[in-house]
């Protein structure tokens, strides 16, 4: 009877330490997908947005902390951003909304290159350039 009684509280005891480490590694992969790329120095970046009808410049101060995000936010006119399973995309600034059927879109250059990553992944580092550029699809 008493072997029986440790048998069980044995299970008890894995069942609940394997429920605590599920818990913990799902906390963990939500935190890491959820997690926003901050500037880890203050700087200056300089954004330019181009599409058909002009090119605007902007030299902007940022600080530790913050993201491309809300300095697009905080220095653009008429930005809209929609959530998608990639993070934040970008949809509408300065006058320009992208149509629905995807005709043309904003493309992510910085220093010159094109990005592989999207606007909630790129770290703000000192004197960087970025350009949010409206391109035709093909």
């Amino acid at each position: 009877m008493r072997h029986a009684k440790m048998k069980v509280i044995k299970k008890n005891i894995r069942t609940i330490i394997l429920a605590v480490l599920s818990i913990l590694v799902i906390a963990f992969t939500v935190s890491y997908l959820n997690q926003k790329t901050y500037a880890k120095e203050d700087g200056v970046v300089t954004i330019e947005f181009q599409n058909d009808e002009h090119i605007m410049n902007k030299d902007i101060y940022f600080f530790k902390g913050d993201t491309l995000q809300n300095i697009i936010l905080n220095h653009f006119n008429d930005v809209q951003f929609e959530e998608s399973a990639y993070g934040p995309f970008l949809v509408s600034i300065e006058g320009y909304t992208m149509p629905k059927d995807y005709a043309t879109y904003i493309s992510i250059y910085i220093n010159g290159s094109f990005s592989p990553y999207g606007i909630g992944d790129i770290e703000l580092k000192n004197e960087m350039k970025i350009t949010l550029k409206v391109e035709r699809a093909s």
